[in-house]
């Protein structure tokens, strides 16, 4: 449910989002190098208010890395057990 708030929230691509976090918890990190984060936002307008895709993508990934520092103890504990 979290998730899919940021998802709403920041229109991300929902199928794009969700795999991006699972393999996020399958890695041990959240990848914030390279294009994926980029994959997972919806195109922004460069002309609009709100077209500032690096401010953007860094805001995403301060709402992912959250929301995966919740809960990594708990997806590290599933896989053990």
């Amino acid at each position: 449910m979290e998730l899919q708030n940021i998802i709403k929230e920041e229109n991300l691509r929902p199928e794009e989002a969700t795999n991006f976090v699972e393999r996020a918890f399958r890695d041990g990190a959240v990848a914030t190098n390279g294009i994926e984060v980029t994959g997972i936002m919806k195109p922004v307008s460069r002309f609009s208010a709100a077209g500032r895709n690096g401010e953007k993508r860094k805001k995403v990934i301060e709402k992912l890395q959250r929301f995966f520092d919740r809960f990594v103890g708990l997806y590290s504990e599933e896989q053990a057990g």
